[in-house]
């Protein structure tokens, strides 16, 4: 089996290319690397250190950066730069995917903590969500958790920008908000979709994300400042580039 990595915004070009060892049931794409996996077992890439494409034509053949076993079917992968937290059985394990002598560090931390159900991760943040539906912002490098958010209904998903700066979290009923993990604040997202599979927060513009349905994509403006106070603007629909001065 070959995976290839693809640079979207230069026409589809393949900047990495991989044999794999195994058929993988789920593949993870992260800053730096990306995890391809079956049953308990997950071998781990580095792509973008020899990502030659990147600044030239030819595609660079990338080998296996480490292969690692967890204890139980994995249900969750996430990355940044240089960690790995992956969801397996109620458990979470951290740890550093180039160095494989460093300890991982194990969530819930507490053997009567309730068992953690979803994980997301950005640059120095760690995000749990466990069965009682709390989220937890965990601090990576200090190896301390430093919010604990309790909304109204379970929170069931969250997906943070790069950053961890701004949270979108999906409750049990199917609403959507923005939460500031700063001041805890919370701003409803309106004409939210109950059946949103995942959020992409925009690269350039870090006030704007897309959420995406099963057959919809929505586009939403976050406006810290207005005469109303912060507000998420539900961005119009345009079907033609001429639509778009109107």
């Amino acid at each position: 089996t070959e995976i290839s990595v693809v640079n979207c915004a230069k026409n589809n070009m393949v900047v990495a290319k991989a044999e794999l060892e195994i058929e993988p049931t789920f593949l993870n794409l992260g800053p730096n690397h990306f995890a391809v996996g079956i049953n308990n077992s997950i071998w781990y890439y580095s792509w973008q250190s020899q990502a030659n494409a990147l600044t030239t034509n030819q595609p660079s053949v990338i080998s296996l950066s480490c292969r690692r076993e967890y204890f139980g079917t994995i249900k969750q992968v996430v990355m940044n730069e240089q960690w790995t937290a992956v969801l397996s059985e109620g458990k979470v394990s951290l740890h550093l995917i180039e160095d494989e002598s460093a300890p991982d560090i194990r969530f819930p931390l507490g053997n009567g903590d309730p068992a953690i159900v979803y994980i997301a991760m950005a640059d120095s943040f760690l995000m749990l969500i466990d069965k009682t539906g709390k989220l937890s912002y965990y601090l990576i490098d200090d190896q301390a958790f430093i919010l604990e958010h309790q909304s109204e209904n379970p929170l069931v998903k969250v997906f943070p920008n790069k950053t961890g700066t701004k949270c979108i979290c999906i409750d049990s009923t199917g609403h959507g908000y923005m939460l500031n993990p700063v001041d805890e604040s919370l701003i409803m997202i309106p004409n939210f979709q109950s059946d949103t599979e995942s959020v992409l927060w925009d690269t350039e513009d870090q006030n704007l994300f897309v959420t995406v349905a099963s057959t919809m994509m929505h586009t939403y403006l976050y406006l810290p400042l207005t005469l109303e106070g912060p507000q998420i603007v539900h961005l119009p629909e345009y079907l033609r580039l001429d639509e778009v001065d109107k």
